[in-house]
């Protein structure tokens, strides 16, 4: 970052280097102003780094909250699903008894369900 606020301000110092060798002329405060340049630069980049790290970590926590949402709904979905399996094995053992039943009334070993 340094090196970035600084080239501005040294090719304006080169320049007036040259036309000061070359006509004379002199600037009363130019330290002042490459000085301030330089502070100016730095100040900017910090900030749109600033800005760029807070983009950032918005962005990191609207994934965090889809993420969240999106387990939440998968965790729903499975509450539903279970029902259905409970249903499902209450059914399996219905049927059993009745083929338990079924068997004791003909006679046929339990076994035996073939």
């Amino acid at each position: 970052m340094s090196v970035y606020s600084l080239t501005l301000s040294i090719i304006l110092y080169m320049l007036y280097i040259i036309i000061n060798i070359f006509t004379g002329f002199t600037i009363k405060y130019f330290e002042i102003a490459y000085n301030a340049i330089s502070y100016i630069y730095i100040l900017t980049a910090m900030l749109i780094i600033r800005s760029d790290l807070i983009k950032q970590q918005m962005e990191v926590g609207k994934i965090i909250e889809e993420q969240n949402k999106i387990v939440e709904e998968n965790k729903k979905e499975e509450n539903k699903e279970e029902p259905k399996e409970d249903k499902d094995k209450k059914k399996d053992k219905e049927n059993k008894e009745k083929k338990k039943e079924e068997n004791k009334e003909s006679g046929t070993p339990e076994g035996n369900e073939a």
